[in-house]
């Protein structure tokens, strides 16, 4: 599979962390991959700011922690009370680079 992907804007995207949430699957996915299934656009921005802060952690701690990224982005995402897309996007970002950022490190 190649892994340098061009984003729906035709970005390059270099993101290689693999996500296997069901352990039993034999499939492997990038993190951008696993992101856009579930609905994020991440920016060139995201991804800098997501490497930088899961660069020293373990290959365990980073699915793990990039799973529960997208949940908390997902649930915000779906819980914001707008009819306006952007917004929703918008604020499950916040919430997901918020709970990163302060909490996801730890």
């Amino acid at each position: 599979m190649d892994r340098n992907i061009k984003n729906k804007k035709g970005v390059k995207n270099d993101f290689r962390g693999d996500i296997d949430e069901d352990r039993e699957s034999s499939i492997k996915i990038t993190f951008n991959d696993y992101a856009e299934q579930r609905g994020l656009n991440l920016m060139n921005e995201d991804i800098k700011f997501i490497k930088n802060l899961i660069l020293d952690m373990s290959s365990e701690q980073r699915r793990s922690t990039l799973i529960k990224y997208t949940r908390i982005w997902v649930e915000t995402m779906e819980s914001f009370d707008s009819h306006i897309a952007v917004r929703k996007v918008n604020a499950g970002r916040f919430a997901a680079n918020t709970w990163l950022r302060t909490e996801g490190v730890l």
